[in-house]
């Protein structure tokens, strides 16, 4: 460990690292921020931040995660389908691997103790962040997001009124699937304002879905579904999206 921690940052500058002084510097500290926003496994594949989440709730430190509420919302399924498996986990030298995996059999309980406290810590962690989530905005802009995605995305806008935008613009895996979910959404939510889907992989079908959905939702301004690319809504497709808001005053529709 650096000699000169200045409680801010803990970070690992020396390869002969004490993980029992790790723990104590962790409990001091009082705070350890886990960073899940995109993918979780990203985190959850790397043996020393397992362990400093686990050193964070053994010691009754504050944990806090940071996780988009998409990511929050869909956490127990994410871990359930890929459970937390800190054998698993590597580090950049098969040495420090086998120092971290050593103490982790060591500990009580060993591995299983450690991979349950970070699933239930990460899951108390997400409930938070839905709890207290009060946004205008869900701005998830060229993210990499999937149809799955955009179904969460879905149940939350059925849950919550406080969101007035949603930016879902370069997430080409979204499709007609996650289209047809925020549909469904539109269907029962009041409150959206803007939706921007443009080069979200959506073609007719989508098309038809949020047409549909637009003939009922009367909240809803405005609508962006370009593509950069001619594989997107055929101009049929198009024509149903404006037939659904002709006559709406002041309704933005870019096709």
């Amino acid at each position: 460990m650096c000699a000169t921690a200045d409680y801010t940052s803990l970070k690992q500058c020396v390869q002969d690292f004490d993980l029992s002084r790790v723990r104590q510097l962790i409990k001091e500290i009082g705070l350890t921020l886990a960073e899940l926003d995109l993918d979780p496994q990203a985190y959850l594949m790397r043996s020393f931040c397992i362990l400093e989440l686990f050193a964070a709730v053994d010691a009754g430190a504050t944990l806090l995660v940071q996780m988009n509420v998409v990511r929050a919302y869909d956490v127990a399924a994410e871990l359930a389908a890929r459970p937390v498996d800190a054998k698993a986990a590597q580090t950049r030298r098969p040495k420090d691997k086998a120092t971290i995996d050593g103490f982790v059999e060591a500990m009580p309980g060993g591995f299983e103790t450690l991979n349950a406290t970070t699933t239930e810590a990460i899951k108390k962690a997400a409930a938070v962040i839905l709890e207290q989530y009060i946004a205008y905005e869900i701005n998830l802009g060229n993210r990499g997001l999937t149809a799955h995605d955009a179904t969460v995305v879905a149940e939350i806008l059925k849950s919550k009124t406080s969101v007035r935008k949603v930016t879902l613009w370069g997430n080409p895996e979204i499709g007609d699937e996650g289209a047809k979910a925020l549909a469904e959404a539109l269907m029962v939510n009041t409150t959206v304002k803007e939706l921007l889907l443009s080069t979200c992989g959506i073609g007719d079908d989508g098309a038809a879905a949020l047409a549909g959905a637009l003939r009922s939702n009367t909240s809803l301004k405005t609508l962006y579904l370009q593509s950069l690319d001619n594989n997107g809504i055929s101009e049929q497709g198009k024509q149903l999206l404006r037939d659904a808001v002709a006559g709406r005053e002041g309704f933005h529709l870019d096709l």
